[in-house]
């Protein structure tokens, strides 16, 4: 608790309310795995039914995607003040086994604490979003009928089953599961060889990324021309997942790659110091930045693909409530999820500065205003995020409008691509604002003294 309060409350509140969300979503979609065929509650139509609950339960663990980035760059918040507190218990004596033992403690105790709190934030989502019980189908044989009517569905926000639940041992494994991952990222993002007391690291210079991701995304426009082209619904569902996966995995890929040519770019042609400051800490380290620019990316993906699949509902005549609501909802999730993987950019950028505070308070010294600092976190976050956000809604997009052909389907796909950047932009300014603090205490003129 000590090295807790030394290291201050802001990691491990993130920390905490990380693991939090993240077991809640997970009991969700356990909750939503564990249902009968037949529901004993009025739910959501897709929540409801058999056919599409699957697909509700993976959504659900998909919206911990982002949180689980922005957990990773918490647990990298402090990482050099996290490193000196540790060396002084070296030279006051410690093992090196002890000092390991209580950096894990460090990670270990907010993030097991964020998975308990995780229970009862299940249980506030069963009270809020929970369904109704109905008592169940109604089942019926007739001389020339024999089967169930089943009025479990209903357009309401009720999407969190309550009739069923997992067991104390699936909580508990769960609980158990996202503390250890927590403890793990954290053991990961602190991973130092700690040579001397005086916590001196040996680190290698990483190489520079490379696109390999755009010949991964090439692979996925050829797939998706396949399933476009397939005959058989089972080969073009194939496809079109496989496409969908490889569109994720090329984006992640190619975020960093993305992140270090803007940041060379940017250093080259700004000449503001907000811009040069924000293009040499993308060239520094662009994966970090990369991570969450693909987390934008994977969200974009998803944002084009509803605003073409609205266009599509519209162009064939079936813009109903049972398919227009889920979409909207999905929508809603998604600008969520931007938000939180826009902190997760304005929280690195809050690390680096951080971890360069003496730099940053020798430069406020010199006569460069706390507003260029700030300023300079705006531009690191949109460098990355605003492109990987028009290249994920331009690609997401593009594959519904040609599978579909119709008017409806090519202006809602362009809507999507011109309005998610801009959401990804609001997004990080609104998250460097709440960050603001931390580029006001690092300009201190105190960080300047050497004794």
């Amino acid at each position: 608790m000590m090295l807790l309060r030394r290291g201050g409350w802001t990691r491990p509140v993130l920390v905490a309310g990380c693991t939090a969300v993240v077991t809640a979503l997970l009991l969700v979609a356990v909750s939503i795995l564990l249902m009968p065929e037949y529901a004993d509650e009025q739910l959501l139509a897709i929540v409801a039914e058999s056919g599409t609950r699957g697909g509700v339960a993976f959504g659900a663990a998909i919206l911990t995607v982002p949180l689980l980035l922005l957990l990773h760059q918490a647990l990298r918040l402090g990482n050099a003040a996290r490193e000196r507190r540790l060396a002084g218990l070296r030279l006051a004596g410690a093992t090196p086994g002890e000092v390991r033992l209580l950096g894990a403690g460090e990670v270990a105790l907010p993030a097991l604490a964020g998975a308990v709190l995780g229970v009862g934030l299940w249980w506030l989502l069963r009270v809020v979003l929970g369904g109704t019980p109905t008592g169940g189908p109604q089942c019926r044989e007739t001389a020339d009928y024999v089967g169930c009517t089943f009025s479990g569905t209903g357009v309401g926000l009720r999407l969190v089953p309550t009739t069923v639940s997992p067991p104390w041992w699936g909580v508990l494994l769960v609980v158990l599961g996202v503390a250890l991952l927590g403890l793990v990222m954290g053991l990961a993002t602190g991973r130092t060889v700690t040579t001397t007391p005086h916590g001196v690291t040996r680190r290698s210079t990483r190489r520079r990324p490379r696109p390999w991701g755009l010949v991964v995304l090439v692979v996925a426009a050829v797939l998706m021309g396949v399933a476009i082209s397939a005959h058989g619904r089972t080969l073009a569902d194939v496809g079109l997942f496989g496409a969908l996966g490889l569109a994720v995995l090329g984006l992640l890929l190619l975020a960093p790659w993305t992140a270090y040519v803007l940041g060379r770019r940017a250093a080259g042609r700004v000449g503001d110091v907000p811009g040069l400051l924000a293009a040499q800490r993308l060239v520094a380290d662009p994966r970090a930045a990369g991570r969450a620019g693909a987390a934008v990316g994977g969200i974009g993906l998803a944002a084009g693909a509803v605003a073409g699949l609205l266009g599509s509902l519209v162009d064939a005549g079936q813009a109903e409530a049972y398919y227009l609501f889920p979409m909207v909802l999905v929508a809603v999730c998604l600008v969520g999820a931007l938000v939180v993987v826009s902190l997760s950019l304005a929280v690195h950028s809050a690390e680096t500065l951080t971890d360069r505070q003496r730099s940053m308070a020798s430069l406020h010294a010199l006569g460069v205003p706390t507003g260029d600092i700030r300023a300079s976190q705006v531009r690191e976050g949109a460098l990355v995020a605003v492109p990987m956000a028009v290249i994920g809604a331009a690609l997401g997009g593009l594959g519904i409008a040609l599978l579909d052909g119709g008017l409806f389907a090519v202006l809602t796909t362009l809507l999507g691509v011109a309005v998610t950047p801009w959401l990804a932009l609001v997004a990080v300014r609104l998250a460097v604002r709440l960050t603001g603090p931390v580029a006001a205490r690092v300009v201190d003129p105190e960080h300047l003294r050497t004794a």
